[in-house]
């Protein structure tokens, strides 16, 4: 009569049963590689790649301060929270992003969607209005996240080109619909649909202020000419200087010019969003989710551009955890939702030839100083200056 053997669990059989007893563990592995980005960046930094940074870093930097306060504009909000939101997102966006000449902070599609969804919530140039602001930030931050801790990178890959194209150019036409009333210096409030807007502008064109829509046009004349001379020169920053010397000049015809004004002065400051406001949170939510899928698409869009010319592999989950990260940075040092820019991840890849995202470090890096050190300048004697 024979005795059965013991069975003995194979090599196999005892790692399938001791990955099975581990297996809670990988999504906790998943969160901390996301979140470990950063170490990975500085682990396999070279030395010969950081001229080329500096050098692009600063050249974005040069472009990035006239769009940055631009874009806070669109969005019916002070110029500074431009600038802080490009300050915040270059670094955290840069740092946990996978791109890596992929330059995140305010761009002009998220700046009008921003207008569009808080118009309707609070009155612009209000203090209900610019905490919105915060919330909504905070709100696609955590949505983009949780997509990419979810792992659902993958979903930008549905999304055809065209829709991507027509989206941008209908942004586009109503941020030049919606601006002339700023060039014109006409009476109007801001208005999200264009049926509203044009009817409104119609009827106010008569008032129209001579002198800012001579600085305004001459600006724009001269921003396409020097594109035309050489596209590496700072253009949009050197009309913006010469709108402020024309200003001066021009002395008592331009006391009516509308200036940005004084900027606060010092670094980012921190605030806490309001997220135990459910009301605030309700009204926004809808709108912030909406917010957060057009700007995946928009940050995806440009880094998949990138890398065809490049030839780096993308990690769309990894985008979007830095993207997510960026925007929650923002709500809490007085910025706004942000997202990938086109025109500055442009001259950050063909400037100088960025290599790293190390770049949107440092070019963020070139205004944090200027802010922090304001003020010990001396009093400007040009109320023109005051941008």
């Amino acid at each position: 009569m024979s005795v059965a053997q013991p069975t003995i669990p194979s090599k196999h059989q005892e790692t399938r049963k001791r990955s099975a007893r581990f297996a809670w563990l990988a999504p906790i592995r998943m969160v901390v590689s996301f979140l470990l980005r950063p170490v990975e960046i500085l682990r396999t930094y070279q030395g010969s790649y950081l001229r080329p940074d500096i050098l692009a870093g600063l050249t974005v930097a040069i472009v990035a301060l006239p769009q940055a306060m631009v874009f806070a504009l669109i969005a019916e909000l002070p110029p500074e929270r431009g600038l802080y939101a490009l300050i915040i997102a270059a670094v955290v966006g840069g740092l946990w992003g996978s791109c890596a000449q992929l330059q995140t902070g305010p761009t002009n599609t998220t700046s009008l969607l921003v207008l569009s969804i808080l118009i309707t919530i609070a009155e612009p140039g209000t203090p209900e209005y610019l905490v919105a602001a915060g919330v909504m930030a905070l709100l696609v931050g955590v949505t983009r996240t949780a997509m990419g801790i979810a792992r659902l990178g993958m979903l930008v890959n549905f999304v055809s080109d065209s829709v991507v194209v027509g989206f941008t150019t209908g942004a586009g036409v109503l941020i030049l619909v919606n601006q002339i009333r700023h060039l014109l210096k006409l009476p109007i409030a801001s208005q999200p649909n264009l049926w509203q807007t044009l009817p409104a502008i119609a009827t106010h064109l008569g008032g129209a202020h001579a002198v800012s829509a001579s600085i305004g046009l001459g600006s724009l004349i001269l921003v396409i000419v020097l594109r035309r001379i050489n596209r590496k020169l700072p253009a949009p920053l050197l009309a913006m200087v010469a709108g402020a010397i024309a200003v001066a000049l021009l002395g008592d015809m331009a006391r009516d010019v509308t200036v940005v004004g004084q900027l606060p002065r010092g670094l980012p400051p921190f605030s806490i969003p309001p997220v135990l406001d459910m009301e605030l949170l309700g009204k926004v939510l809808t709108g912030a989710i909406a917010v957060a899928a057009i700007g995946l698409v928009e940050a995806m869009s440009i880094a998949r551009s990138i890398a065809s010319q490049t030839g780096q592999r993308i990690d769309s989950n990894q985008e979007f955890v830095g993207q997510g990260l960026a925007n929650i940075a923002c709500s809490f040092f007085s910025g706004y939702p942000c997202s990938g820019s086109f025109t500055r991840s442009a001259v950050n890849l063909q400037s100088q030839g960025s290599r790293t995202s190390l770049s949107g470090f440092l070019c963020s890096w070139q205004w944090s100083p200027w802010l922090h050190w304001r003020p010990m300048c001396p009093s400007r004697p040009w109320q023109g200056w005051s941008f």
